[in-house]
């Protein structure tokens, strides 16, 4: 590795947990390589490695916080078709640097490609698969809500039918995966939410709030009947957050 350390050891550090207790302790991990990511080896009253394993940095990570890493659940991606507006190594060094270890990745280019939609999933898990991020593909579902064999979450984006959302989450509930909707967009009828931007910038073509209320009641409705992971990707007003809450 050219001389560089193989392990590093962050000593005296406040780790959060997933419960939400805190406590002192250590953390050694071995340092990402040309072929493979970084991995936690060990938590808890750590030591430095023996030296014959190889050279490891020691850091003291007095008066600091480490959390679990956190994921995004819709980061929309543009590789491949539209390399020149984002890279996924440049989408994965955007990510950790506010402390997003692994997203889900939505293909979205406005460019026609010769792909199909298990094409694009195995091409972001061929070429991330080196990048310090992890990325979890997620394939938009057709119009008439078929969803792709090759993915684990399957996305959905305005405009789509109730029936289209029926049936993505009818087949997906079968097999355990993920329904990411986003329940509105430009296609609703405007090029700007309803509230307080649009009555500053003083512009009439808003998208009202009952649109976006009665597109988050329906998923959520059909959610419940179909027993189908969900999650809603735009939440807009406190209604939709009521709505959620009650669901």
């Amino acid at each position: 590795m050219n001389g560089q350390p193989i392990f590093t050891l962050i000593k005296n550090v406040r780790l959060t947990t997933a419960h939400g207790t805190s406590e002192l302790c250590s953390i050694l991990f071995r340092n990402r390589s040309a072929d493979q990511r970084s991995q936690i080896l060990e938590i808890g009253k750590v030591r430095p490695p023996d030296k014959s394993a190889g050279k490891c940095w020691v850091v003291d990570g007095k008066f600091n916080n480490a959390s679990l890493g956190f994921t995004d659940l819709s980061v929309h991606v543009c590789e491949p078709g539209e390399i020149r507006r984002e890279s996924l190594k440049q989408t994965s060094g955007a990510a950790l640097s506010g402390g997003v270890t692994s997203l889900y990745a939505i293909h979205d280019v406005s460019v026609k490609l010769q792909l199909t939609p298990d094409d694009i999933v195995n091409y972001i898990n061929t070429y991330s698969e080196k990048l310090p991020c992890r990325f979890i593909p997620a394939s938009r579902a057709g119009s008439d809500g078929v969803a792709p064999a090759n993915a684990h979450p399957v996305y959905l984006a305005a405009p789509y039918s109730e029936e289209a959302l029926f049936s993505a989450m009818e087949s997906c509930a079968k097999i355990g995966r993920t329904v990411i909707v986003k329940c509105v967009g430009p296609y609703n009828g405007g090029w700007m939410y309803d509230g307080s931007a649009s009555a500053l910038f003083r512009t009439k073509n808003t998208i009202p709030r009952h649109k976006c209320d009665i597109a988050a009641s329906s998923a959520l409705i059909i959610a419940a009947r179909t027993g189908c992971r969900l999650h809603l990707s735009a939440v807009l007003f406190s209604s939709e957050v009521y709505m959620i809450r009650i669901a």
